[in-house]
């Protein structure tokens, strides 16, 4: 298990969660800005898009957040509380449609698979039918035939899946249409739905083991360890973070999930001060190079104004030889 300073942002990425000036400004406590955390939302809700275009199931995009410590320290369950209430703030804006639906254009697939072979695509649904009735005679006596059973039920589930892919004349179209709906309510509530169905699964009394050399922590039980990063993410918000965050995704799910009015989302004051440079310069931002946090520095303003000064400096001189 990694360290707990990603106790909350596992789960805000979970959820896509970010932050914004609810009752304070969280984001700021973060160390992130408004545009970066907004990226995170959306990646988060529309997943990894593959060149199959099928999403990642267990895509999941963290940000680096320098400033977490002090969060985690504090008031988690406030702070999870502030941000569940930006993630619905965002997908209630002008901005998350616009972003969403460029998304979505720049997703839609181009071209299809080619068409299986007709006789082919025939002999696999006689396969199936097969498979379908030897199951059936296994069935009868599941004790004895349970090794059997276990080998045959996955192979048939995935000669129907393949059987359906190729019937469909436009299987990217279809995964597209079901990945990136046209309406994104869709969307954001089938992502809702998931956390409460994951959520539900988590055993958060599992113990884990000593640090290893590499100062990592395993869980006592060896099956989570194959846990998907999103059931680890639960597990290291706690129960006290995700039982605030799951009450708050019920009531979300219980009323309209994006409203057809839609808002605009303020500008806070630290992403209205980037377009000006000089501010860009007193207060550098963070990026993330290599899996390490480093900071941007300004190397070329600072020798700048000498340069320019001794410049003007050289034709005040100039011009006034002319002028003698």
């Amino acid at each position: 298990m990694k360290t707990k300073h990603l106790i909350l942002v596992a789960l805000l990425g979970l959820l896509g969660i970010s932050a914004y000036k609810i009752s304070e400004d969280i984001i700021a406590k973060l160390g992130m800005d408004h545009a970066n955390a907004q990226n995170y939302i959306m990646a988060n809700f529309t997943g990894g898009f593959g060149s199959n275009y099928e999403v990642e199931p267990n895509f999941m995009s963290l940000p680096r957040l320098k400033l977490l410590a002090t969060i985690v320290e504090g008031d988690k369950v406030g702070a999870a509380k502030e941000l569940c209430e930006y993630i619905k703030l965002y997908c209630n804006s002008e901005e998350f449609m616009a972003v969403y639906q460029k998304k979505r254009a720049d997703s839609k697939p181009s071209s299809e698979p080619p068409r299986m072979d007709d006789a082919v695509l025939q002999g696999m649904r006689d396969g199936i039918k097969d498979l379908e009735a030897a199951l059936t005679d296994l069935r009868k006596a599941p004790k004895e035939n349970a090794q059997s059973i276990a080998m045959f039920e996955p192979m048939l589930e995935e000669q129907k899946a393949t059987v359906a892919l190729y019937e469909d004349p436009t299987p990217n179209k279809t995964k597209w249409e079901k990945s990136y709906p046209a309406d994104p309510a869709v969307l954001v509530k089938r992502k809702l739905e998931e956390y409460l169905s994951l959520v539900s699964k988590v055993d958060f009394n599992a113990k884990l083991s000593a640090p290893d050399n590499y100062k990592i922590k395993k869980f006592v039980n060896p099956d989570y360890e194959s846990k998907s990063p999103q059931w680890k993410a639960c597990y290291r918000a706690g129960k006290e973070v995700n039982t605030a965050v799951s009450a708050f995704v019920k009531t979300w799910l219980q009323g309209e999930i994006i409203s057809s009015t839609k808002t605009k989302m303020p500008v806070s004051s630290v992403d209205a001060n980037k377009g000006n440079s000089t501010e860009g310069i007193a207060n550098p931002s963070f990026v993330v190079k290599d899996g390490n946090d480093a900071q941007e520095q300004n190397t070329t303003a600072p020798d700048s104004e000498p340069k320019k000064s001794l410049l003007a400096r050289v034709k005040s001189k100039a011009k006034s030889i002319i002028n003698e």
